[in-house]
């Protein structure tokens, strides 16, 4: 479990540092846009367009990532509930064993 963990953090890190990148591409091309050719606008147009989608995409792989943690967590609850109820019962059984083996 902490290893999926561990990779969770590492995929939302990439997609963090992804997420910089297309960021600054995405600077980059508003301070060149009034500098360009018609056909280098539409050009550039088009790259802002997949960095749109590609910044939609990670935050949707974002979102993902963050429900998956999330019902991990409450499965992890309710297994360390579970346990914890077993292992009163068991403390109760011992109890309940010690008590007939004292009585003979």
């Amino acid at each position: 479990m902490r290893q999926e963990e561990q990779q969770q953090e590492q995929q939302l890190a990439n997609i963090h540092q992804e997420r910089h990148e297309l960021c600054q591409q995405l600077h980059m091309l508003a301070q060149w846009r009034g500098k360009l050719s018609p056909t280098t606008v539409q050009e550039q147009n088009a790259l802002q367009h997949k960095v749109y989608q590609a910044e939609r995409r990670l935050q949707k792989s974002l979102c993902e990532l963050a429900a998956q943690r999330q019902q991990q967590q409450a499965a992890i609850a309710l297994q360390q509930g579970l346990l914890r109820t077993n292992q009163r019962e068991q403390e109760k059984l011992r109890m309940l064993i010690k008590d007939e083996s004292n009585r003979y």
